[in-house]
């Protein structure tokens, strides 16, 4: 609030303002005299209502409607949009502001010698039609905003621990669904467990292979977020893809390639940091 004031009110407030000063700054900006004490008064009385209707500035107030629909309602007052009337006492401190009621007066009520149509129910329907269709314009105009893709995540048992799809005819119904919702592809996770899983550096990618091409058939992209930890054991999820088979081998005669806790517990998630340079994998390292 205090930096809205600032840049759009130009309100020279302190550095660590607060609530005072902020109303002591509304008040003095309110034409009120503010005194160091906190005292809030204002040195000449509210002005008193005029009579005539030249007292009243008149604008001219040009309309996309036609003059027929308007009335002769060319002609537009601000009797409608008088400034509410503040009553404060003149002990009140800015302190104490926040308690102010403010009466709005309702000029429709109100009788006036004059006999003009600028206050009849038509301009103010009228008036209040070109406010709708602006307002509706704007909140649906896009013009100019930047796209945004939207891509959506395959389940993460879509591929087996065979490296097989588990359904392929389902995997086609649901690729079907998402190109009708016009989304633009799909996040495929690719687990380390799965096509590495029996033996190091043999890949089996048949399954993936398979997804890829059903993908590429429904002309939607792919992003592949590439899975080196295991999934399920601890999740209610009934898929479980660990880490390869020939990893865990290593674990049992060297767990230090685990994360340890303090009681000496050992996860078998995923690797340690400390092997990333570490060639305890069958001559690789970690990160290799």
């Amino acid at each position: 609030m205090l930096a809205g004031l600032r840049q759009y009110g130009n309100f020279p407030l302190p550095a660590r303002a607060d609530m005072n000063d902020v109303l002591a700054a509304l008040a003095r900006e309110a034409g009120w005299t503010v005194e160091p004490d906190g005292t809030t008064y204002r040195h000449s009385p509210p002005p008193q209502h005029q009579q005539h209707l030249g007292a009243f500035p008149v604008r001219s107030g040009e309309s996309p409607l036609t003059a027929t629909s308007l009335k002769n309602c060319s002609v537009k007052a601000t009797l409608d949009c008088q400034q509410p009337v503040v009553r404060i006492d003149d002990s009140l401190s800015p302190a104490s502001l926040d308690s102010v009621v403010i009466a709005e007066r309702d000029t429709r009520s109100e009788k006036y010698p004059s006999t003009s149509p600028m206050n009849s129910v038509e301009c103010l329907e009228a008036d209040q039609l070109i406010q709708d269709v602006h307002s509706t314009e704007h909140d649906n105009d896009f013009t100019g905003t930047q796209y945004v893709p939207v891509y959506v995540k395959l389940s993460t048992g879509v591929i087996n621990n065979f490296c097989q799809l588990a359904d392929p005819d389902g995997v086609r119904q649901e690729l079907s669904h998402m190109n009708s919702l016009n989304v633009d592809g799909v996040i495929v996770d690719c687990w380390w467990g799965i096509v590495e899983c029996w033996n190091p550096q043999k890949y089996v990618w048949s399954g993936y292979r398979e997804l890829f091409n059903y993908i590429r058939e429904f002309k939607m992209k792919i992003q592949v977020v590439m899975a080196f930890h295991e999934y399920g054991r601890t999740d209610s999820a009934d898929v479980l893809i660990s880490l390869p088979n020939w990893i865990l081998e290593i674990g049992k005669e060297n767990q230090d390639i685990f994360f340890t806790d303090r009681e000496g517990r050992r996860t078998t998630e995923f690797l340690s940091w400390g092997i990333d340079k570490e060639r305890v994998l069958n001559g690789r390292t970690g990160v290799e």
